[in-house]
C-alpha cells in the first residue's frame, strides 16, 4: 500500500474503485460502525455491573473496571475515529494528513492498554490461586493503582516517540484513509512491546490458571476434597470462577487478534492488491472489544445475577430486600414461592438459612427486610 511519507505534503488521492468494491466499502463502514455502537452498549452494561457498590481495600475490582473502560473507549472513540477518516477520504472532505498523528496514536495506545490490562488481570488471578495468603497485600488499592499507572507509562512511553519522530514523520496515511506507522522497524518494535510481551504474560498466567483448574477438577473427582472443606472455601471457589472468566477472555482476544497476524505474515500484499478486503481485518478487531463483555457475562455467574437484578431494579438494594419483593400481604411475603427461597439461600450463609427454616423466624426476618 502506497503510504504518504510526508504528512505535510499532498495526500494521495482516493483510489478509483469498481462499483462492487465501492459497495463493499459502504458495507464495511456500516457493519463496523454498527458493531462498534453495539460494543458501546455492551461495555456500558458491564461497567454498570462491575462498578463496586462500596469501596474495598483490596481485590480485582479496580482492574476489571479499568479493563472495561478501555474496551469502551475502543468502541466509542478509537474505531469511530478510523471510520470517520476513511469516510472523509472517500467523500473528498477536507482532512489534513496530521489527523493520523492523533487518530493512530490514540488507537495504538488504546490497543496496547487493553493488552497490558488483560495481562495484569491474568497475573492477579495467578496470585489469587497460587499465593492466596499474599493476595490482600498484592491487590491492595495502592498496588492496583500502581499497576494501572505503570501500564499507562509503558504504553504511552513506547508509542508517542514513534508517532512524533523528529527527522521523519512516524505516521502516514494510505490512499484508503488508513493510518499506520510508516517505518517497518517502528511497527515491529511496537508490535513486540505492546502485543507480544503482554500476550506472553497473559498466556503463561493462563496456562498456570488452567493447570490449577485441572488439578481442582481431578481432586473433586477423586473425592480428596471433603464436602465440608469445599463449603467453607467459598473464597477460593469464587477466585477460581473469576480466573475462569479471565482465561476465557484471553482466549477470545487471541481468536480475534489471530487473523491480523496471520494475514500480515502470510499475505502482506493484500493491502496493495485488495485494499477494501483488507479493511475487514479491523472489523475482526472491533469484535474483540464489542463481545468481550458477553464473554465475561457468560463465564461469570455472579455477573449474570447482577444483570438480572439490574432489569428488576434491585441492583442497589440489600440482598434481603432484593430477594423478597415488598408486594402482597405479609403472609404472602413470608411464605414466598420457591424462587424467593432459592435467592435467599444463595445470598445468605448456611447458618442463616438454618435460622430462618422455622416459619416464625422466617416471618420476623421478612418483616425486618421489608
Amino acid at each position: 500500500m502506497n503510504f504518504s511519507t510526508n504528512i505535510t505534503a499532498t495526500l494521495p488521492p482516493f483510489p478509483a474503485l469498481p462499483r462492487s468494491k465501492r459497495q463493499e466499502l459502504t458495507a464495511w463502514l456500516a457493519v463496523t460502525l454498527t458493531i462498534s455502537f453495539f460494543g458501546v452498549a455492551n461495555n456500558l452494561l458491564l461497567l454498570r455491573i462491575t462498578l463496586p457498590t462500596k469501596v474495598r481495600k483490596f481485590g480485582v475490582g479496580p482492574l476489571v473496571v479499568h479493563f472495561v473502560v478501555l474496551n469502551l473507549l475502543m468502541c466509542l472513540v478509537s474505531f469511530p475515529s478510523i471510520l470517520f477518516v476513511v469516510l472523509a477520504k472517500r467523500d473528498g472532505w477536507p482532512i489534513a494528513g496530521s489527523a493520523c498523528y492523533y487518530v493512530h496514536t490514540i488507537f495504538t495506545i488504546n490497543v496496547s492498554m487493553v493488552n497490558w490490562s488483560d495481562a495484569g488481570l491474568a497475573v492477579n488471578r495467578f496470585v489469587a490461586l497460587y499465593y492466596p495468603h499474599r493476595y490482600r497485600t498484592c491487590t491492595s488499592t495502592p498496588v492496583n493503582l500502581a499497576v494501572i499507572l505503570l501500564s499507562w507509562i509503558i504504553c504511552v512511553g513506547f508509542t508517542v516517540p514513534f508517532a512524533v519522530a523528529v527527522n521523519a514523520p512516524g505516521v502516514a496515511m494510505s490512499p484508503m484513509g488508513l493510518c499506520t506507522f510508516s517505518n517497518s522497524i517502528s511497527r515491529n518494535y511496537l508490535a513486540f512491546t505492546i502485543s507480544y510481551v503482554p500476550y506472553a504474560v497473559s498466556g503463561v498466567a493462563s496456562l498456570l490458571i488452567l493447570w490449577k483448574f485441572v488439578g481442582h477438577h481431578l481432586r473433586l473427582q477423586r473425592g480428596t476434597v471433603a464436602p465440608d472443606a469445599t463449603a467453607t472455601c467459598r473464597t477460593a471457589t469464587r477466585r477460581l470462577k473469576m480466573a475462569r472468566m479471565i482465561l476465557v477472555t484471553f482466549l477470545w482476544s487471541g481468536i480475534c487478534a489471530l487473523p491480523t497476524y496471520i494475514i500480515g505474515t502470510l499475505l502482506p500484499s493484500l493491502g496493495r492488491n485488495d485494499p477494501v478486503a483488507a479493511l475487514w481485518i479491523r472489523t475482526g478487531l472491533v469484535c474483540q472489544y464489542t463481545f468481550t463483555p458477553c464473554i465475561m457475562l457468560i463465564s461469570n455467574g455472579e455477573y449474570r445475577r447482577r444483570v438480572t437484578r439490574i432489569f428488576k431494579g434491585h441492583l442497589n438494594l440489600p440482598v434481603s430486600v432484593a430477594a423478597v419483593p415488598p408486594t402482597g400481604t405479609r403472609d404472602q411475603r413470608t411464605t414466598g414461592g420457591p424462587s424467593n427461597n432459592f435467592e435467599l439461600s444463595a445470598a445468605l450463609s448456611r447458618s442463616q438459612v438454618r435460622r430462618i427454616s422455622s416459619p416464625t423466624r422466617f416471618r420476623r426476618n421478612s418483616q425486618f427486610s421489608s
